[in-house]
């Protein structure tokens, strides 16, 4: 059995990839906060196979208009 089918099931991979594309900035929280929890989540499933560019754009994406400040 190889390391990734012994520490992240098909399961637990689908669930943190499904974290990364989710992504949403909280309420109350500042861009450079939300981008440290962004970066926990890719840090959770390092295998997740996402180019930089659709990272950055799902972390775009998922910044709130009313709710940006630095």
């Amino acid at each position: 059995m190889n390391f990734l089918a012994k520490f992240f099931s098909m399961g637990k991979t689908n669930a943190f990839c499904g974290k990364i594309t989710s992504f949403q900035q909280q309420h109350d929280e500042s861009i450079p906060e939300a981008w440290e929890r962004f970066q926990e989540y890719i840090l959770e499933c390092p295998h997740h196979g996402m180019e930089s560019w659709l990272l950055m754009q799902t972390f775009y994406h998922g910044l709130g208009n009313s709710a940006v400040k630095l």
